[in-house]
């Protein structure tokens, strides 16, 4: 799934701010403003990524589904996604 936070990254950059990594839990990603980084490592997405510990997904109609992280990409497997490094949609793997 890092892949797709990469568009995150790619965003964040675009906008002035710097990766530098996620919280243990894996459901914050930082990103400090270019001109305030100082000595701080900045990451590549591939690095700093940490996948998700909750099971908060969500079912058709909106009810938590609680889905595990190894079905949360069975889920998705081929729906469409824009690959913003590409300039194309392409389906999940």
């Amino acid at each position: 799934m890092w892949s797709i936070f990469s568009s995150l990254c790619d965003l964040a950059e675009e906008k002035g701010y710097f990766f530098i990594g996620s919280n243990k839990a894996g459901n914050n990603a930082y990103f400090v403003r270019k001109d305030k980084i100082k000595n701080l490592k900045v990451l590549k997405a591939e690095d700093g990524y940490i996948e998700s510990k909750f099971r908060e997904s969500r079912d058709e109609k909106g009810n938590l589904s609680y889905v595990s992280k190894k079905d949360r990409l069975k889920l998705l497997k081929g729906m469409e996604i824009y690959n913003t490094r590409k300039n194309i949609i392409e389906l999940i793997q």
